[in-house]
C-alpha cells in the first residue's frame, strides 16, 4: 500500500499500546513510513521518523538515556518534542544547530492503541471507535491482533 491508498486527516491505530515499553524504542512501518515509537519519562507515547538527520541510523535501534532517543551511530539525542539537544562530536553543553531537530508525529493512546494522525490540518479531538465494542469478542480480538498493519477506515478491515 501506498500513502495514497489512505484517507488524509483521520487517525490511525499503529501499534498495542501494552508493547511500547519504557525505555526501549520500537520500529515500525505504518502509513508507508519508517518510524520510532517510544515513551518519555511520564509514560506518554512518543513518534518520530525513524531517521537519524545525521547519517539516516535507524533510531529505533538506539536507547533512551536521560528522557531522550540516542542515536546509536553516532549518540546524537533527541527529547519528546523531536529537539536535538546533544551532539556528542561537539561536547555536553554546546549549542546544537536546529537543522538535527526532527518532526514528531501526533500520536495518542486510546482503547488499547496507539493511534497515529494522518494529516495536515489539525488532529481531530476524538478516536474512531465503537462503543458498543467495549468488553465484546471484537475489541478484545482488535487488542490482541498483532498490529503489523491497522485499521483501515476506506476497507473496515483488519489488515
Amino acid at each position: 500500500m501506498t500513502p495514497d491508498d489512505f484517507i488524509p486527516n483521520q487517525w490511525y491505530p499503529i501499534f498495542d499500546s501494552s508493547k511500547l515499553k519504557w525505555r526501549k524504542p520500537v520500529g515500525v512501518t505504518r502509513l508507508g513510513e519508517r518510524l520510532v515509537l517510544w515513551r518519555d519519562s511520564s509514560g506518554t507515547a512518543v513518534c518520530m521518523a525513524d531517521r537519524c538527520p545525521h547519517r539516516a541510523a535507524e533510531l529505533s535501534l538506539g536507547w533512551i538515556r536521560d528522557d531522550c532517543l540516542v542515536c546509536p551511530f553516532h549518540g546524537l539525542r533527541f527529547d519528546s518534542a523531536g529537539r536535538c539537544v546533544l551532539i556528542p562530536a561537539n561536547g555536553e553543553g554546546q549549542p546544537v544547530p536546529r537543522g538535527f531537530d526532527l518532526p514528531t508525529r501526533q500520536v495518542r493512546e486510546e482503547h488499547g492503541l496507539v493511534w497515529y494522525w494522518y494529516g495536515e490540518s489539525a488532529p481531530a479531538a476524538e478516536i474512531p471507535w465503537f462503543p458498543q465494542s467495549a468488553g465484546t469478542r471484537f475489541a478484545n480480538q482488535l487488542r490482541a491482533a498483532r498490529l503489523s498493519g491497522f485499521i483501515s477506515a476506506r476497507y473496515g478491515e483488519l489488515r
